[in-house]
């Protein structure tokens, strides 16, 4: 007998895992399958992904039952909607294919669906084949700092008020996390205001600097808010591409791509010497 490939999973799970998603979906994609997820199921559970090409989302969803591997992409508001109906019970995606014929030409292709059931509700959805799906390719290689209890998300969220918006100095459009030999910290600026967070003293002398775009600053404050957080360069063979990052969270992995560009040395316009000081207590 053919064993059936299938996931079962709780729709809360589910509903979670793609709001992560649909955050990094844009609305509208003259790319079919940048509206979609890609569900992938393996005896280590199911991971769900998305991407906009600049940022790429793993999360993982803990099944109830499964079997097979397989892999689909499957639209991501409808399946999101699904899981929505469902409430508190579960929710079954089963992957399905067959032939179809083109009655013009007579011409046979694989017609990718899958189907989805969320109590007594079944749904039969065209999916894309998942290796259609693109993905930022690279390894992961060396850890480049690691923060707990959501200290990233909180540093890059105190700053995150002044980037800019403009345009034509798309560098200024996102935060710029650095080691200098001041410290470490984060900054941004969009001309006119510059907010500065200095979070730790750099110990090991490392010096970088990259400038984390604002939806991925938006989309880490927002659903790793709490989160423990190590952070990854990425490379391509032997090389360390300087434009990408992975953010690896508990059941989630982020690699965003960084923008290329120079930021300003913003060292040279705070004041070094301060006539007047205010503390002000935060509670």
């Amino acid at each position: 007998m053919e064993t059936v490939n299938f996931v079962e999973v709780e729709a809360k799970a589910l509903t979670s895992a793609l709001k992560l998603a649909n955050a990094i979906i844009e609305v509208r994609n003259t790319i079919p399958v940048l509206n979609d997820v890609r569900l992938t199921y393996s005896n280590k559970g199911l991971l769900v992904e998305a991407t906009d090409l600049d940022l790429h989302a793993i999360i993982n969803v803990d099944d109830i039952d499964g079997a097979g591997k397989w892999a689909l992409c499957v639209p991501a508001r409808h399946l999101a909607a699904i899981a929505g109906a469902a409430g508190t019970g579960c929710v079954r995606i089963e992957p399905t294919k067959s032939d179809e014929t083109n009655p013009k030409t007579g011409a046979t292709s694989i017609k990718h669906s899958a189907i989805i059931t969320a109590g007594v509700a079944s749904y039969e959805i065209q999916t894309i084949d998942a290796a259609d799906f693109p993905v930022i390719h690279g390894d992961r290689a060396g850890i480049v700092e690691k923060f707990t209890n959501g200290h990233f998300a909180q540093a890059l969220k105190k700053v995150s008020g002044c980037i800019s918006t403009e345009e034509t100095r798309y560098y200024l459009n996102g935060v710029n996390w650095a080691s200098t030999e001041d410290g470490k910290r984060m900054a941004a600026t969009d001309g006119h205001r510059l907010a500065l967070c200095r979070y730790a003293k750099n110990e090991d002398g490392a010096q970088f600097s990259y400038i984390i775009p604002r939806k991925t600053v938006t989309v880490i404050s927002q659903f790793l808010a709490n989160a423990d957080i190590e952070i990854f360069s990425v490379a391509k063979g032997n090389q360390i591409v300087d434009t990408v990052l992975d953010f690896k969270a508990p059941g989630i992995t982020l690699r965003s791509k960084l923008i290329d560009g120079t930021y300003p040395d913003i060292e040279r316009v705070l004041p070094k010497n301060l006539q007047h000081e205010v503390e002000i207590r935060t509670e």
